[in-house]
């Protein structure tokens, strides 16, 4: 049978089997666990700083982790990996516009305008107290590098054909291996953000997030790391 059209293939597409698959296979459960995390400290994030125009990239923040649930979900993981990445820039972004209202201005304003990742990482290097130190703690830069380089290769088409379980849409199917790098690709992305908030976030913003917030975002990380870092759960 001939299609001659995308409608008729988006219909035959069989997309409530790929999500059953995804759900029997327990992947729900460990995205609500992390889409709950990042909605915990953007409610946080959203209160104390927010006068601030920048918290718009806190919302594209977790609009992107919503995308790239429903993404996995689906069984498009390759396009997965480009909301997630969107995820861990919006928090990059606001970190750094935060402080540079006139630049987040001529973002609106001009197209050529663009800032970095490196820029971004140059300027807390340079600027945000202490934080070359609670980065070094976190081994944030150097996992934020890694990943992105990783994440980057698989969006740009590096090794075509990694990351797809089909050659036409009608072929978009559901996959154990595919489902569970998604899964864990969310893990490491969350990870980074929050690992990007210890080390970026000022000491007046962290004290004045609640105790039952921070014991959720930090749950899992070393103690001792939170010590040296001055991020004490009060």
């Amino acid at each position: 049978m001939i299609r001659n059209n995308i409608k008729d293939i988006l219909y035959e597409t069989k997309w409530h089997e790929n999500i059953s698959k995804a759900m029997e296979h327990g992947a729900c459960t460990k995205i609500d666990d992390l889409c709950k995390k990042i909605a915990i400290i953007s409610k946080q994030i959203e209160f104390v700083d927010k006068e601030n125009p920048s918290i718009c990239f806190i919302r594209e923040m977790q609009f992107s982790l919503h995308q790239a649930a429903a993404l996995i979900g689906i069984s498009l993981y390759k396009a997965s990996v480009a909301s997630l990445r969107t995820f861990v820039e919006s928090f990059l972004y606001y970190s750094y516009f935060r402080n540079h209202n006139e630049e987040l201005k001529t973002l609106l304003r001009v197209d050529d305008y663009y800032v970095s990742k490196s820029s971004i990482i140059e300027y807390h290097n340079f600027h945000t107290f202490k934080f070359k130190e609670r980065s070094k703690i976190f081994s944030f830069e150097s996992l934020l590098n890694e990943w992105y380089s990783k994440s980057s290769a698989i969006i740009h088409g590096q090794i075509p054909g990694d990351w797809n379980t089909h050659f036409s849409l009608l072929q978009i199917n559901h996959s154990d291996t595919l489902l569970n790098s998604s899964i864990d690709n969310m893990e490491k992305s969350v990870s980074l953000v929050i690992k990007a908030i210890l080390s970026t976030m000022s000491d007046e913003n962290w004290f004045s997030i609640t105790f039952e917030s921070k014991r959720e975002i930090t749950k899992g990380i070393d103690k001792r790391k939170l010590l040296s870092a001055e991020r004490v759960i009060i």
